[in-house]
């Protein structure tokens, strides 16, 4: 991995941590340090080693992907993008 794609994928992982800390500020009123410590502390061990899986398993099977990922994510950006579109054309219940 080159400097550029460990520095993008630090930048996703910070603004996923920024967006759950955020909500978590709004929502939590009163909090205590410890909770706050313990939260920080789940959030930094999960946010290290979950790319940490994720490249160990890449790796190992690079050989066997390696002639279909690129369908493995079009249809996983496919799905995510027709759900989003068929949610954003249902109407509200309330």
């Amino acid at each position: 991995m080159n400097l550029t794609t460990i520095l993008l994928i630090a930048l996703g992982l910070s603004a996923d941590a920024f967006a759950v800390s955020l909500s978590s500020g709004l929502v939590i009123r009163h909090i205590k340090l410890n909770k706050i410590l313990k939260i920080a502390l789940f959030f930094g061990v999960f946010q290290a080693i979950i790319p940490l899986i994720g490249c160990g398993i890449a790796r190992n099977f690079q050989g066997l992907l390696l002639n279909f990922d690129h369908w493995i994510a079009f249809i996983l950006l496919s799905w995510i993008g027709g759900k989003m579109i068929y949610e954003a054309l249902q109407e509200d219940e309330n």
